[in-house]
C-alpha cells in the first residue's frame, strides 16, 4: 500500500478541513502523482486539477423533521401523550393576555392617530379591552365599525330632530307674529 498520509495532511491544511474530508480522485496511475507531490505547491496544483477534492460536510438529514413539523402545523402529534407540561406551563395564560392586549392597544393607537376614532371612543374602547371584552382583533374591529355606524345614525337622528324643532319654532314664531299683527289691526280699527 502506497503511503500518502503526509499528502492528505497537507491537503487538509491547505483546504482548511479535517483529513477525513480529503478525497483523492485517482486511479492506479494517478496515485503515483499524489505520492510524488511532497510540497504544498504540488498539492495546490493537484487540488486545482480536481485530483484532490474536499468532501461535503456530512450532516444529519432534516427531511424527516420537516415532514413532522408540517404535520404538527396541521395539528398532528399533539395529543395528550405528547404533552410534557400542564396547559399553563406550555402556554401561560398571562403571556396570552399580554400578547392580546398589545395587539388591541396597537390597533387602537393606530386608529386614533389616523383619526378613524376620536379620543373619547379610544378611551372607551381601551377600558373595555382592558376589561377583557374583546377576545381578539377581529372582534374589536367589528365593534368599532358597529359603534361608528351607531354614532352616525344617532347624529343623523339628532340632526333630524333639530331640523324638526327649528321648523316647529319657525312655524310658532310665524303664528305668533300673525296673531300680533291681527291684534294690532283690530286695535287700530283697520280690520
Amino acid at each position: 500500500m502506497v503511503q500518502i498520509k503526509s499528502q492528505k495532511r497537507l491537503a487538509a491544511d491547505i483546504m482548511k478541513c479535517g483529513e477525513r474530508r480529503v478525497r483523492f480522485m485517482v486511479d492506479a496511475t494517478g496515485l503515483k502523482d499524489i505520492q510524488g507531490a511532497g510540497s504544498r505547491a504540488a498539492i495546490r496544483s493537484l487540488i486545482h486539477q480536481g485530483v484532490i477534492i474536499k468532501n461535503p460536510v456530512q450532516a444529519s438529514s432534516r427531511g424527516r423533521i420537516r415532514e413532522r413539523m408540517a404535520a404538527k402545523k396541521l395539528g398532528r402529534h399533539t395529543g395528550a401523550g405528547k404533552r410534557r407540561g400542564t396547559r399553563e406551563a406550555r402556554m401561560p395564560s398571562k403571556t396570552m393576555w399580554i400578547e392580546r392586549q398589545r395587539v388591541l392597544r396597537r390597533l387602537l393607537r393606530s386608529y386614533r392617530e389616523s383619526e378613524k376614532i376620536d379620543k373619547h371612543l379610544y378611551r372607551e374602547l381601551y377600558q373595555q379591552s382592558k376589561g377583557g371584552l374583546y377576545r381578539n382583533k377581529r372582534v374589536l374591529v367589528e365593534h368599532i365599525i358597529s359603534e361608528k355606524a351607531e354614532r352616525i345614525r344617532l347624529a343623523a337622528l339628532e340632526e333630524q330632530a333639530e331640523a324638526r324643532r327649528a321648523k316647529s319654532k319657525a312655524l310658532r314664531d310665524h303664528r305668533i307674529a300673525h296673531a300680533r299683527a291681527k291684534r294690532e289691526k283690530i286695535a287700530a280699527g283697520t280690520f
